[in-house]
């Protein structure tokens, strides 16, 4: 019994190595992960930051339009929000030949969730649903997508065009999530003046100036971790409110500032760990 442990884990550690070594070059595939649903959650870290939190509705928007008056707007925890991220991701993918309704049975069973739940949590984002026949379904995500904000587009820039900056300045669903990359800044003389996806490449001294022209307040770094604290001041300084740091630093910030730590090692060691327990549980080498 001892003796199949060691290789076991040394198997792990193997993994974990490659991962270190390659992580950054599987990000040039866009399809690697779905940035567009890190990008919510991100948001949705920023709007439960604020003393005062965000509307879920684009500003300005006809309250009789909406399925609820902006007063009756209901403010749902996180876990809820990025349910309904899930909720919505799920729901795209039945548009093109799915039926014209669906129950929260029916997402509850897809998404192996609480049927309960599902169900409040739609209740909060749309009146649509009706006994027997759920929610028309083209309907229920375009309320989706107004709760979560979609349809208002934020500005950001985003510090670091190396395979990583690139993708996610690459990244086509961005745009449908409500978020719109103007530039990208990286010191390299060879990408500065470059373009990727049609947004120029600048110096980060460019930064501050940038960002307060256009009134920009999110962030995205992707440098090296020894860069990205002077990033993270440029930005500051620019008026960046969010930061969504994809670097390995620690980032200090004033209390003003938000802060999304994204750990694509953290991440595959959960999942290596989850993978141990899982053979563990069924007995498997």
């Amino acid at each position: 019994m001892l003796t199949a442990r060691p290789s076991r884990f040394i198997s792990y550690a193997y993994r974990v190595t490659r991962f270190l070594n390659s992580w950054q070059e599987l990000f040039i595939d866009k399809n690697f992960l779905d940035t567009g649903l890190l990008i919510r959650y991100f948001f949705i870290d920023m709007k439960l930051a604020n003393e005062k939190p965000a509307p879920f509705f684009a500003p300005g928007a006809d309250a009789e339009q909406e399925n609820f008056p902006v007063e009756a707007r209901p403010i749902i925890s996180k876990h809820a929000l990025e349910r309904l991220v899930r909720y919505l991701a799920y729901l795209k993918t039945l548009a093109p030949e799915g039926g014209a309704n669906i129950s929260a049975t029916a997402i509850a069973e897809a998404l192996e969730l609480n049927q309960v739940q599902v169900r409040k949590d739609l209740a909060c984002v749309s009146r649509g649903g009706k006994p027997k026949t759920g929610y028309v379904l083209a309907d229920l995500i375009t309320d989706i997508e107004r709760f979560l904000n979609y349809d208002n587009m934020t500005d950001a820039v985003l510090a670091g065009a190396g395979n990583l900056g690139r993708a996610l300045m690459s990244h086509a669903n961005f745009a449908e999530c409500g978020l719109n990359i103007v530039a990208g800044f990286d010191s390299n003389p060879e990408l500065i003046g470059t373009e990727i996806n049609g947004k120029k490449i600048l110096s980060p001294d460019k930064i501050g100036n940038l960002c307060r022209r256009l009134n920009i307040r999110i962030g995205i770094i992707t440098v090296p971790g020894s860069q990205a604290q002077n990033i993270c001041d440029l930005m500051i300084a620019g008026g960046i409110r969010a930061i969504w740091n994809f670097s390995s630093a620690n980032l200090s910030v004033p209390g003003k500032v938000v802060v999304k730590n994204e750990s694509m090692v953290a991440s595959f060691v959960v999942l290596s760990q989850m993978l141990a327990q899982s053979f563990a549980a069924h007995g498997l080498d």
